[in-house]
């Protein structure tokens, strides 16, 4: 019955996505930029690789420093990276992380103490579990679906850590300007992370080296206009808040740093909103700041199953598992593991102390879909939410979305 379950939900809700990539390559890009290719040839320096599977279509070619990801069609993945790495050992030359980006290194004895804390946060995490408190057995309308994290998650290290918030991000009228909301809604979902500086140094985060996952394509955070808040507390010595990068050329960052706010001296607390168009951000000791909100799916792009109702304006952003109904009652669990496979998203976050961002180190989170927990929809609500006080209180901390079921 769960093996049933299983194929329902992924063929309902990503058949769309799935559909699409069936016969073909991705190559993705350094920027996050992924294309549907075929007859992709790795060569010494360049890949070449076709657009049309037809034999007199043009064969394009690109640097092989400009590739992220190669996704064959069979699931393997060749990470270009470490390709070139060996390579580059079979011809006794230096690998690419010698030759440029290399990670900030930490001693054996601190990344023994990295995993171990890591671990402990994965498990704590995976072991909550969100109950239904009002009367079940009658079908569920929706469906609480909360992720686990994988257990090669990397959340924090000695420098940076990495926190998340589900929820939804829309405008109560025409007036309001679009917020992110922490709700049990269906409405728009998705995921904020903020990524907290726990050093006493600046931080600068490489947003061209930090995506978004939506069941293995990748988006970098790097996108013109968007925003940023940066909050914390500062003591001393002045630092400013504001301080943005241009985008990284081949030897480092093209020009210099815009102007911020500035916190004077002594211990005070502060928060700035900060619009940036670059590729680098800077974060101040001890500070935080939150990266654009991420949706599971996109406006032009089925990731998962998007039901759009003619007439009705609340069901055009809102996940579904139409047309194949979960069969699933109130208060009721489908559980599922990482092998599964079901539905999944991930983040990763490259920083730096070094503005150039040659030396870098990512934190990284994987998330699979942990349980379905049916649940009724709010009579009284105009956006296919769940009522909170019908949810155990720890619904906030569950990284979850909310799916119909009709």
């Amino acid at each position: 019955m769960k093996a049933l379950r299983v194929l329902g939900i992924a063929a309902s809700l990503s058949l769309g996505f799935a559909s699409s990539l069936l016969a073909q390559d991705v190559l993705i890009t350094q920027e996050g930029d992924a294309y549907k290719v075929y007859e992709i040839e790795i060569g010494g320096s360049s890949i070449f690789y076709k657009l049309e599977s037809t034999p007199e279509a043009a064969i394009q070619k690109i640097d092989k420093s400009q590739v992220l990801m190669i996704k064959y069609q069979d699931g393997r993945k060749v990470i270009m990276g470490e390709e070139t790495n060996r390579q580059a050992a079979a011809n006794g030359q230096p690998s690419q992380g010698q030759s440029q980006k290399q990670p900030m290194a930490f001693t054996p004895e601190e990344e023994a103490e990295i995993a171990a804390l890591n671990a402990k946060l994965v498990e704590e995490y995976n072991q909550q579990r969100v109950e239904y408190t009002k009367p079940k057995n009658k079908k569920a309308s929706l469906l609480f679906c909360t992720f686990g994290l994988k257990k090669d998650t990397r959340l924090q290290d000695k420098n940076v850590k990495i926190t998340f918030q589900a929820g939804t991000y829309y405008s109560n009228s025409k007036k309001d300007k679009p917020a992110f909301r922490q709700n049990c809604d269906s409405w728009n979902p998705g995921i904020q992370v903020t990524v907290e500086n726990i050093s006493t140094k600046t931080v600068y985060l490489d947003l061209g080296n930090s995506f978004f996952i939506r069941n293995g394509e990748a988006s970098p955070y790097y996108v013109p206009s968007a925003t940023s808040t940066t909050s914390g507390s500062s003591g001393g010595a002045s630092v400013n808040l504001g301080s943005v990068a241009d985008a990284l050329g081949v030897g480092g960052i093209v020009g210099t740093l815009a102007g911020g706010v500035n916190v004077g001296g002594g211990k005070s607390s502060s928060s700035s909103t900060v619009t940036y168009s670059q590729r680098v951000v800077s974060i101040p000791a001890k500070a935080k700041i939150q990266l654009d909100f991420q949706q599971y799916m996109l406006s032009n792009r089925t990731y998962w199953k998007v039901k759009t109702t003619e007439g009705n304006k609340n069901g055009e952003n809102c996940i579904s598992t139409a047309p194949e109904r979960i069969e699933i009652k109130r208060g009721e669990v489908i559980t599922y593991t990482e092998a599964d496979e079901t539905l999944s998203c991930g983040v990763r976050v490259a920083y730096s102390f070094d503005e150039s961002c040659q030396q870098a180190n990512t934190l990284y989170a994987d998330m699979y879909l942990k349980e379905i927990l049916g649940c009724k929809m709010n009579p009284s609500g105009s956006r296919f939410d769940i009522r909170k006080d019908e949810l155990s209180p720890n619904w906030k901390d569950a990284l979850h979305v909310v799916i119909r079921n009709f």
